[in-house]
């Protein structure tokens, strides 16, 4: 400010000694008329002086004569009034600016011309484009050469953003000032050599000490002497690389009494260097707190690093318009904004609430109680994302302002924990009520054949003459069993295909004679199920009259099985068709459609889930297990492929799958070998069974009585090996599972003695890679149980020649 005012002085006093050259060489044009031109040039060269002066200065230079009407003005004066200067130059303040502010400033014209007034004072004006500016006017009048006042000369500078800045700072300053004075911890600053350079009057309160009193004291005399050393490893971490630090210790007050305080530590770095300046301090009395928790102590110190590690936001909003006035870094890890991007903004601009109408009850509420307490709120953060949040906030005055304080704590994650957890338990329950429901489904399924078979057994040897009934009732007996066998089968098939254990066994399929094989086996189950009047079909559509494919053509036939299954149940009448045509990249879809009760659009992911029915009520025309289409899509899935469903309810389904498949065009037409029952005579041959369950060791000698074999019978593997190994026998049938040993030991043992020995494993296990565990401990075939008498003789007759 000195520097500026005193270049103004030098303007002024060249402005003067420009008068007096004015004024000598007036006086020279009037006394020697004759040396006009020297006189003309001298005259040129002073106002080419003058003009040079006023133009080159930032500042704005002005004349006005005694009316107020400029009469002269550099460029400076044009830029700060913000108009031309053919509008200035002959004009007054009038016609410059509003009428109060330019009477204000000729008043002052009049002061300065009557030496009534000051020179240099602040001028607040409105210039063209309508903004208000302040200038700082230096004005002085103006004399001719007579010594006659002939007007008032002015040098002007802008001075708004000055001002401007001074106010941001001083309202800044008094924000702080204001923030510090009412905490009730005590702020502290000090040097690097620990000095304190500001203590907040809440040191009054805390130590018992003015601030004057501990302005330049070293705090080290005041601490404990136990905890000194730990404070001064504290102070150089910080002075060297760290820049918070939170640390207790006792200090002691004007009383000689120890306090225990709490102190958040803060490093002020130079921005270029990174040197430390400055160390700032919060410090808060704990004393009670300590005592108090002193047997938590471990967890106390546990939950302060947690939360001085994860800050939670904290912000101070204007009540009355909503802008930020303040923020701390908590806000950046919550929300993802700095300080800079938010302050004089509001929360509405950058749509932080995810949710205006919990936004305005939030406002009412804190309007009508003056606080509210965990308000959940989502909200959004800088970059868009949805946070689950707890808001407390309460109104507090600052500057006779009423402002908001509020405290943001991030729960998204307890959010998400809970919602899981809801999740969780939910599935948990439906997982126990569908398991439940598959049980007593179960329950009803096994009970339902069980009971024909149980029944109708024990009505045999009551009608054992009446050839007529016996031949009803085992049948009967023989079509619950094999019912009985296939609800097994798909618990068994639903189970390997999760645990991943079922093999895929690759081999030639033709596919019309598949579809032929089903078309009559189910043009015969729909007269067995009282289902005449649904037409069935199967047929394929590719344009070849016979296709054959590489795959797995068990899994194949089971998955179509499964399907036309399920369609019978829930068909009454219409038709059912299946098989495969072609798609527009020439692969083969295979489906099975129905014109049944189809299935709501809601439901089609249910009824591939296990222990899942379309309808769970009890239904006497509609049973099952409900895992059919649940095996129908493992097994999909198992083979590369997908199933699709497209249904209507009241109108039908259409089930349509892929698979992974090669197609070949060689169709071999090897003879089929058949499981009818052949007269089988085996003269002079002997059969070792192996059969730890006396029941079906009966059945088998049954199945055998009228071959002429000699039957040997053992009933565990030491026995079956002695035999075996003792006596001529042609071929064993070995059961797996024995009492002492299982039999592919027992094999093994048979066959390091007789080595060319035929054995056939026989058991009840249903996995895939026994015919291979078979084959490995030397069995020349494998059979399952439960045994049917054409399958066994057949492949009897196949290794006894």
């Amino acid at each position: 400010m000195e520097y500026q005012e005193k270049s103004k002085d030098e303007l002024i006093a060249e402005l003067n000694d420009i008068q007096q050259k004015y004024k000598a060489l007036s006086a020279l044009y009037d006394s020697d008329i004759g040396d006009h031109k020297k006189t003309k040039e001298a005259l040129h060269a002073s106002q080419y002086l003058v003009n040079s002066i006023i133009s080159g200065t930032s500042d704005a230079i002005y004349v006005k004569d005694l009316s107020g009407n400029y009469t002269l003005l550099n460029n400076a004066v044009e830029l700060a009034v913000g108009k031309p200067r053919e509008d200035i130059l002959g004009k007054n303040d009038f016609s410059l600016f509003p009428e109060s502010e330019a009477a204000t400033i000729m008043e002052g014209d009049r002061n300065v011309m009557s030496g009534t007034g000051p020179r240099t004072y602040e001028e607040y004006v409105t210039v063209a484009d309508g903004s208000k500016a302040m200038f700082l006017s230096t004005k002085g009048p103006l004399f001719d050469i007579n010594g006659s006042l002939i007007g008032i000369f002015g040098i002007v500078k802008n001075i708004t953003e000055r001002k401007i800045s001074e106010e941001k700072i001083r309202e800044s300053e008094e924000k702080y000032r204001l923030l510090a004075d009412n905490v009730t911890d005590m702020i502290s600053l000090h040097s690097t050599e620990g000095k304190y350079l500001y203590v907040s009057p809440s040191c009054k309160k805390l130590l018992g000490y003015e601030p004057v009193e501990l302005i330049g004291l070293n705090p080290y005399t005041l601490y404990h002497p136990e905890d000194v050393k730990e404070i001064m490893n504290v102070y150089n971490s910080l002075l060297e690389h760290s820049d918070n630090y939170l640390i207790s210790y006792r200090i002691k007050n004007k009383n000689g009494q120890y306090k225990l305080l709490e102190t958040n530590n803060k490093t002020i770095r130079d921005d270029i260097t990174g040197e430390a300046l400055q160390i700032l301090c919060i410090s808060r009395d704990i004393s009670e707190r300590a005592k108090a928790v002193n047997a938590l102590k471990q967890s106390e110190e546990k939950f302060r690093k947690a939360f001085f590690t994860n800050p939670d936001s904290i912000t101070i909003n204007r009540l009355d318009n909503g802008l930020y006035v303040s923020v701390n870094k908590g806000f950046t890890q919550v929300l993802g904004y700095n300080e800079d991007e938010v302050i004089e903004k509001t929360s509405i601009e950058l749509n932080i609430w995810e949710n205006s109408y919990c936004r305005i009850d939030f406002t009412n509420k804190l309007k009508n109680l003056g606080f509210v307490e965990n308000l959940e709120a989502k909200l959004r953060t800088k970059s868009g994302k949805i946070i689950d949040t707890l808001v407390s906030s309460v109104l507090i005055e600052l500057e006779g302002i009423t402002h908001i304080l509020s405290i943001t704590k991030d729960i998204t994650e307890r959010k998400q924990i809970e919602d899981e957890l809801i999740k969780a338990k939910d599935k948990a329950e439906e997982s126990d009520r569908l398991k439940t429901a598959f049980l007593q489904n179960m329950s009803h399924e096994i009970r339902t054949p069980m009971n024909s078979i149980i029944g109708f057994s024990d009505l045999l040897k009551d009608n054992f003459d009446n050839k007529a009934k016996l031949s009803k009732f085992t049948e009967i007996i023989s079509r619950r069993s094999n019912d009985l066998l296939e609800i097994i089968n798909d618990i068994l098939d639903i189970a390997k295909i999760e645990s991943g254990q079922l093999p895929i066994n690759m081999e030639e399929c033709n596919l019309n004679e598949l579809f032929d094989e089903l078309t009559i086996f189910y043009n015969e189950y729909k007269k067995r199920i009282d289902k005449q009047n649904i037409n069935f079909n199967m047929q394929c559509q590719c344009g070849t009259k016979n296709i054959v494919i590489i795959t797995d053509k068990n899994k194949l036939k089971q998955i179509f099985n499964n399907l036309i299954i399920n369609a019978f149940k829930f068909t009454n009448q219409g038709k059912i068709d299946g098989g495969c045509k072609m798609d527009k990249n020439n692969n083969i879809v295979f489906y099975v459609s129905d014109t049944g009760i189809g299935i709501p659009s809601d439901k089609y992911e249910l009824i591939f889930n296990r222990f899942s029915q379309l309808n769970q009520t009890p239904n006497k025309a509609i049973s099952g297990t409900g895992l059919g289409l649940s095996i129908v899509k493992g097994l999909i899935n198992l083979l590369g492929g997908e199933i699709t469903l497209e249904s209507e309810p009241g109108k039908g389904s259409v089930f349509s799958f892929n698979i992974g498949y090669k197609k070949i065009d060689t169709i071999h037409n090897d003879l089929l070998e058949t499981e009818g029952i052949k007269e089988n005579y085996f003269y002079n041959q002997t059969i070792l069974i192996v059969e730890d369950e006396y029941y079906n060791a009966e059945y088998l000698k049954e199945i055998f009585s009228d071959t002429q074999l000699t039957i040997l019978y053992a009933e565990n593997g030491n026995e079956a090996t002695k035999i075996a190994i003792e006596q001529d026998v042609d071929l064993v049938l070995m059961d797996i599972r024995l009492p002492d040993m299982n039999g592919y030991e027992a094999t093994r043992q048979i066959l390091s003695q007789k080595p060319h020995l035929k054995i056939i494993a026989q058991t009840a296990y249903a996995s895939q890679n026994e015919k291979q565990n078979a084959i490995n401990a030397g069995c020349i075939d494998y059979i399952s149980k439960p045994t049917k008498q054409a399958a066994l003789l057949n492949m009897v007759s196949k290794y006894l020649k």
